[in-house]
């Protein structure tokens, strides 16, 4: 996403060729109206986190920012599975590979219900290396995913930024789907998610803690 957002590899062509950008988000919205049946969308600030795990063990438990909001959407899929009345071994629980595996590993089974270890595809094609000599094949479904997380990124920035309360147009033009959105109303907000799952407290023994009951 943050590639995306600041036209670094593999975007950089795309300041000299906008076209290139518009036909891939083109195609990328259209992925997510064609094959999305439900989408799934978190988020948590990273310095809320790191304000919240100075009171639990946030780091332990989930790794990151990027591991907690992972698992907001695994519990929202297996609600979403749980009323669709899909038998559990129909879903996968799919992440792109690369920096995080290891938070989104570790939170899967920080808290009840423990979830099984999810997958974890290239979203890119790779090239043949020491770990991978047949390369990799990338699934452009997870390209379309972070292109979503992109643009809700962009809607936030702007509802903060300029009191933008409407989500952007290009946002909108997928919402062909249900999309449920999952997240935290600052650090409160996820202290009081830690104490609802017993995350272990650095300091027992404050008062502070009241606060988040």
């Amino acid at each position: 996403m943050l590639k995306l957002a600041h036209f670094s590899e593999p975007y950089t062509k795309w300041k000299q060729s906008p076209g290139i950008r518009d036909r891939f988000l083109g195609d990328a919205g259209a992925i997510i109206r064609s094959k999305v049946k439900h989408g799934f969308l978190a988020y948590v600030k990273h310095s809320d986190f790191k304000i919240v795990d100075s009171l639990f063990e946030l780091e332990e438990s989930f790794g990151s920012a990027h591991g907690l909001a992972g698992r907001l959407c695994m519990d929202r899929v297996k609600e979403w599975r749980k009323n669709e009345n899909y038998a559990f071994d129909e879903t996968r629980y799919v992440f792109e590979d690369g920096n995080g595996r290891g938070d989104i590993i570790k939170a899967a089974s920080a808290i009840e219900p423990h979830f099984p270890l999810p997958n974890f595809e290239a979203s890119r094609d790779w090239v043949s290396s020491h770990d991978w000599p047949d390369g990799r094949v990338g699934l452009v479904q997870l390209q379309s995913a972070d292109y979503l997380a992109y643009e809700y990124r962009k809607a936030i920035a702007d509802r903060i930024s300029k009191g933008v309360q409407a989500h952007r147009k290009s946002l909108q033009a997928l919402l062909g789907r249900p999309l449920e959105i999952a997240g935290f109303e600052g650090p409160v907000g996820i202290a009081k998610f830690c104490t609802a799952h017993n995350i272990k407290r650095r300091h027992p023994d404050s008062q502070l803690y009241d606060k988040f009951k």
